[in-house]
């Protein structure tokens, strides 16, 4: 291969790194109990239970769900009361 051969797949490999980002930055991500559970460190009742509060944005699809944006945010805030 050339030198603009491989110049050109450098180009391309960054241009298709700059399109997962964006398709990423694009999607929704829904956490679980389950999940909720492995990110904060406590068992999946707990999780459960911190889901259903009236002080945290979950819903219900089939089962408690919180978009990762929105328990980071709520994490944030709880941090910044106390």
């Amino acid at each position: 291969m050339g030198e603009n051969t491989n110049e050109l797949l450098e180009v391309l490999k960054s241009i298709n790194n700059s399109l997962q980002e964006i398709k990423q930055q694009d999607t929704i991500k829904m956490l679980s109990a389950k999940d909720v559970s492995k990110i904060l460190g406590i068992n999946v009742n707990s999780a459960t239970e911190l889901l259903k509060r009236d002080d945290i944005p979950s819903i219900k699809i089939g089962s408690l769900k919180i978009e990762e944006s929105a328990l980071k945010n709520w994490l944030q805030e709880k941090r910044e009361k106390n």
